[in-house]
């Protein structure tokens, strides 16, 4: 019965209570009878039903017990749909206060009933998944304003734990700030479900194989652990887990602290969880590298509404602008091209185009060239790479692609350059090309690095924003979704339902084009019930 919804029955009349519960338990249902009226609530306190299909007569005791029920905590999301005789309807208004979320013939068509059922429990669930996507959202909020206000690093890796444990919930996880220089853990934490936290650290993180491997590893990822002679060695010390889930930290290139999540089970973590994580490790390094430099934060008088309201402001043509200025003023550079990439057709497309007086120009051609990545081997293959920046000298015939990339846009040729990896979280945002066309010109190491933490931090702000816009985006749908909610529950038509939920998918997804149609349970056939966007020919 383990992973089958809940469905807790109370009838007037046993007889029908039993032919509806034989036919929900026959249809996937895990059905809970009660003995009687006065044990619903007791039942919905300790079973949790997540639909309760109400028959018995509303007397005021019966009120009572519903307006009980959703005064629990849990209540509040336990669909109830009342069974009664069309001369007992009650006003719409009287519905609404009881908690009463539909109603249903006493003795209903079983399969109307199924669907009304499904409609009710898929609605549960999708506000269920938002809630949990808000409060997801809420706590990586909370945590990067802890973080940027943390001076500590064992603060800070603690902060990052703890968010760790409480949302992604792994059965172990490894965690250490290693400084390079001292040859010694900053932060160092190994916790699992099953056994004692401090135990784990001295047994594991002694081991010199963290630092010989991990530490000094040059392409390490951040993704799905699927080198064998990793797994071995957890399997080795102890951490026997199936799956593994690696974060490097790196900064300028160099990895100084890992986040390792381990799960018992076969896990498939989903994008938007691998985008929080790699959203929480880059906040996390960032911090720590000032930290260890021994930077402070600005000073902050404002709550966390405050924060949210700048990254609102944030506009990526204008970060991205800002961004192309900077660089040619840290590199002294001649132009600066930002390409954007799409991925799916893998072609990058140039957008802004800079020289050092300010201005944007305008490209040669009015349509700007497309760039297959399949003809420019060095791009594609620097795209694929984790490598942050890379010099080119364009007098090598080996990167003769990329020379002819400028030239076929500017007009002009270069001799010096840099290319520069621009993503977002996990998305491959594109890349910059600065270069110049003196000859001599040579960019220092310091220079790079410097242009490395700008395009960083401006990346990280673009993320930040678009971790804030998605959680705007969510609670508008939510909305939508309850205000659905309320639509739905007052109705008995099947056909006034699949339209309401038809017009709501088209205004909630903003789809232009919406068909809804329905399979006919007596004839087996699919009959159209609505469409939206098109006209008849």
């Amino acid at each position: 019965m383990s992973g089958r919804k809940k469905i807790l029955i109370v009838h007037r009349n046993n007889i029908i209570q039993e032919r509806i519960g034989r036919y929900l338990k026959e249809v996937g249902y895990s059905v809970i009878i009660p003995p009687n009226t006065d044990d619903v609530f007791s039942l919905t306190e300790s079973m949790k039903p997540d639909l309760i299909l109400w028959g018995a007569a509303l007397t005021a005791s019966a009120k009572n017990i519903i307006k009980k029920i959703r005064s629990l905590k849990a209540g509040r999301l336990i669909s109830i749909i009342v069974m009664i005789p069309d001369v007992e309807l009650f006003e719409r208004l009287e519905i609404k206060k009881l908690g009463i979320d539909d109603t249903i013939e006493l003795t209903p068509n079983l399969s109307e009933l199924k669907i009304k059922i499904q409609i009710h429990l898929e609605l549960r669930d999708r506000i269920l998944s938002y809630e949990r996507k808000m409060w997801d959202l809420q706590k990586i909020v909370e945590l990067q304003y802890s973080i940027l206000n943390t001076n500590d690093v064992y603060q800070l890796g603690e902060a990052v734990n703890n968010f760790i444990q409480l949302v992604v919930e792994p059965d172990f996880l490894i965690h250490f700030i290693y400084d390079n220089k001292k040859k010694d853990y900053e932060f160092s934490a190994v916790l699992s479900k099953y056994r004692l936290g401090t135990k784990l650290k001295n047994e594991i993180l002694n081991v010199p194989f963290w630092q010989q491997y991990f530490i000094t590893h040059p392409n390490l990822k951040a993704e799905i652990v699927n080198d064998k002679y990793i797994l071995d060695f957890l399997s080795t010390i102890g951490v026997h887990g199936k799956t593994f889930f690696q974060f490097p930290l790196r900064f300028n290139s160099q990895l100084f602290g890992l986040i390792l999540l381990g799960f018992n089970n076969e896990v498939s973590l989903s994008k938007d969880r691998l985008n929080e994580l790699l959203f929480v490790s880059n906040v996390e390094k960032r911090r720590v590298s000032e930290v260890l430099k021994g930077e402070t934060p600005l000073e902050r008088h404002d709550d966390t509404s405050g924060i949210r309201y700048l990254f609102k402001r944030m506009n990526e043509d204008k970060v991205a602008r800002h961004l192309n200025q900077q660089l040619l003023e840290q590199l002294n550079a001649d132009i600066s091209i930002f390409f954007n990439f799409h991925e799916g057709f893998r072609f990058l497309y140039p957008q802004y185009f800079f020289q050092p007086n300010g201005n944007e120009l305008s490209f040669q051609q009015e349509k700007p060239p497309i760039i297959l990545l399949k003809d420019y081997p060095t791009i594609e293959k620097f795209l694929e790479s984790d490598v942050s920046s890379f010099v080119l000298n364009f007098d090598q015939p080996e990167i003769a692609d990329v020379k002819n990339i400028l030239k076929t846009i500017t007009g002009k040729e270069y001799h010096q350059g840099i290319l520069y990896n621009l993503r977002i979280g996990s998305e491959k945002k594109g890349l910059m090309i600065v270069a110049s066309e003196k000859a001599e010109q040579q960019f220092t190491p310091d220079q790079i690095m410097e242009t490395e933490e700008l395009i960083s931090n401006a990346t990280a702000v673009l993320e930040e924003s678009r971790v804030v816009k998605q959680a705007q985006k969510t609670l508008k749908q939510l909305d939508r979704i309850f205000e659905l909610g309320k639509e739905l529950t007052l109705e008995s038509d099947i056909n006034e339902l699949l339209n309401k939920i038809a017009t709501a998918i088209r205004r909630t997804l903003g789809w232009n084009i919406v068909i809804l149609d329905q399979i006919n349970p007596y004839s087996n056939q699919i009959e159209n019930v609505c469409y939206y966007g098109i006209t008849q020919a």
